[in-house]
């Protein structure tokens, strides 16, 4: 027999309905998507030390994994319905010909847990309902900025043969942190290092008669980021005993033209801490994304 390779996987992801092959996800690095049926123990009075007995049921199979991408230009993006996946609501601009202009995802207030992946590795087949998860995105300056989705769903213990099918990745340009990039806290620019979005995504499971899923109970989003110290400035340390609310904005662009921004208008300084980066002062700062209506806690937007 031969072993089962980890460079030969596809991964097809689509909210709503079975995926179709022009889904397939851009893998940074092989995705573990190991199944996890649920099992347990009992034991029974008269069959002497050590007769613990398991059971096991294979129609409660789980599976987790985290699925790392780059993120690319695209309008709408191919990793839309990662997305969607994970309580995203898309909403589409177009022009006067039906083409798209911009793509903004907002937190949903009604989140649907109806992802669909179809994972193939090296020949091998398995299908993933219900799944939903949580997004968290690194912006790191001098590198491409990445982002995680750690995903959660329904499969079978088995896998099936089939071969994986034939695909055509996505070859649109990736957005990379630069110093020029236009990264703000309340309107002011600082000497950003590093951020970090969680959605924080708190997911409940569900099995009973009639029901197998995933709920989003609710999402807590955070921002954290890095920033060198500048002399004499203390606003951060103001906003925080204070619990000034400030506009948070995250702008990157291609070569092309096109940008992709994260931005959230209500963020409440939760946490301040300073740090040594190699001799100088770095603040550590962790935002709370807050909402002022239902949803509008952050918004993700393609242009």
């Amino acid at each position: 027999m031969a072993r089962v390779l980890t460079d030969k996987q596809v991964l097809l992801a689509k909210y709503g309905s079975e995926p179709a092959a022009d889904n397939v996800v851009n893998l940074t690095e092989f995705a573990t998507l190991t199944p996890k049926v649920k099992t347990g123990e009992y034991q029974e009075l008269g069959r002497g030390l050590g007769g613990t007995k398991g059971y096991s049921i294979p129609d409660f199979t789980t599976t987790d994994g985290s699925v790392n991408v780059l993120l690319r230009e695209g309008l709408p993006p191919k990793v839309a319905e990662l997305y969607k996946i994970c309580g995203l609501d898309e909403n589409l601009v177009t022009d006067a010909d039906g083409n798209v202009t911009e793509a903004h995802y907002t937190p949903s207030q009604s989140p649907v847990p109806d992802g669909y992946l179809i994972n193939y590795v090296d020949g091998e087949k398995r299908i993933i309902t219900g799944v939903t998860g949580n997004i968290k995105i690194s912006f790191n300056v001098g590198e491409m900025a990445k982002a995680t989705f750690e995903l959660k769903g329904f499969t079978t213990p088995e896998t099936t043969l089939e071969d994986n099918p034939a695909v055509t990745l996505d070859n649109n340009d990736i957005f990379i942190v630069e110093s020029i990039d236009a990264i703000t806290i309340g309107g002011n620019s600082y000497e950003i290092t590093n951020i970090d979005f969680d959605m924080g995504v708190e997911i409940q499971e569900i099995y009973a008669i009639g029901a197998k899923e995933y709920q989003i109970t609710n999402f807590k989003p955070k921002i954290t980021i890095k920033d060198y110290r500048q002399k004499g400035d203390n606003a951060a340390w103001s906003d925080i005993a204070n619990g000034n609310i400030k506009a948070i904005s995250v702008k990157l662009s291609t070569g092309s033209g096109r940008t992709f921004e994260l931005k959230a208008n209500y963020c409440r300084l939760a946490d301040m801490t300073e740090n040594d980066n190699s001799g100088n002062v770095e603040n550590n700062r962790t935002y709370l994304l807050e909402a002022n209506a239902g949803g509008d806690n952050f918004e993700i937007i393609y242009k």
